[in-house]
C-alpha cells in the first residue's frame, strides 16, 4: 500500500476523474510507491508495460528509439501527471523509455490490479478512452506542425507546451536541453540554438545550461501563432 497518499492526489489525475472518495479510497489501496534515482529508468521500450504510472514528486523524460538506435524526447512528465497508461491498455508493451530527469517519487498500479479496478470502476476505463484520444490529437497536432509550420513556431509552441508545468517564483522556466526542444519541435539543434539566440537578443528569453526562462511569454505566443516576423528558415 502507497502511504502519505490522500485522495486529493488522485483526483485531478486524468486516469480517476470522476471518481467518487470511496472509490479513489480503494484505489490508494491498491498503489504502490518507488522513489526513483536522475538517471534511473522507470520503464524500458519494448518491455511488457507491467503497471500504470503517476509521478508524486520530480520529472521524467519520455524518450523513444528508433529502429536506427537514436534516442528522441518525446515529452516530460510532471508531478500529477500519469504515464505509461497506453502501454498497458493498448499492446501490451511500454512504446517508450521513461527517464527520471530528477530525483521523483512514483505511484505505480500493477497491470492486472488496474484491469480489476477497471471492472469495478467502469469510469476508470473511459478516462483511458480519454487518455488515448487526447494522446493520439497530440500527435496528430505535432505532425501538422512539422508538415505546415515554420521552425520557429514550433520550437515557441514546444516552449509554451513545456512551460505550463514549469513555474518558477513567478518566472517562467522550462528545464530542458536545447537538444529536447530541437528533438520534441522536429528541429535541428543549430536552427534551435539560432532562434534562441535571436529572441535572448530582443529580451524574450534566457537561454542557460539545461533550461530556459521565458521572459515575454506573450511574444512567444505571438511567434508560435505566426504573428511576429520569422527568425529563422522555415526548414528544420
Amino acid at each position: 500500500m502507497a502511504t502519505g497518499l490522500n485522495a486529493a492526489l488522485l483526483r485531478d489525475m486524468s486516469l480517476f476523474r470522476n471518481l467518487d472518495r470511496e472509490a479513489l479510497a480503494v484505489i490508494i489501496r491498491q498503489a504502490r510507491t518507488r522513489r526513483v534515482k536522475r538517471g534511473e529508468r522507470l520503464f524500458v521500450q519494448g518491455r511488457p508495460a507491467a503497471a500504470c504510472h503517476a509521478l508524486l514528486h520530480g520529472r521524467v523524460r519520455i524518450a523513444q528509439q528508433s529502429a536506427e538506435g537514436k534516442t528522441v524526447t518525446l515529452r516530460f512528465v510532471g508531478p500529477g501527471e500519469m504515464f505509461g497508461v497506453i502501454g498497458v491498455f493498448a499492446g501490451g508493451r511500454y512504446l517508450a523509455d521513461a527517464i527520471a530527469a530528477a530525483d521523483c517519487v512514483e505511484i505505480r498500479w500493477s497491470a492486472s490490479v488496474m484491469t480489476d479496478l477497471m471492472r469495478r470502476h467502469p469510469q476508470i476505463a473511459l478516462n483511458v478512452i480519454a487518455v488515448l484520444g487526447q494522446r493520439f490529437a497530440e500527435t496528430q497536432d505535432r505532425l501538422r506542425e512539422v508538415m505546415t509550420e515554420r521552425v520557429e513556431q514550433r520550437i515557441a509552441r514546444t516552449l509554451l507546451r513545456l512551460a505550463k508545468a514549469d513555474m518558477r517564483g513567478g518566472a517562467i522556466v522550462v528545464r530542458a536541453t536545447q537538444r529536447d526542444l530541437g528533438e520534441m519541435s522536429g528541429a535541428t539543434h543549430y536552427t534551435v540554438s539560432r532562434a534562441l539566440r535571436s529572441w535572448q537578443a530582443r529580451g524574450l528569453v534566457r537561454s542557460r545550461r539545461n533550461e530556459i526562462e521565458l521572459r515575454d511569454v506573450t511574444a512567444i505566443e505571438k511567434i508560435a501563432e505566426d504573428l511576429s516576423p520569422p527568425d529563422a528558415d522555415r526548414a528544420g
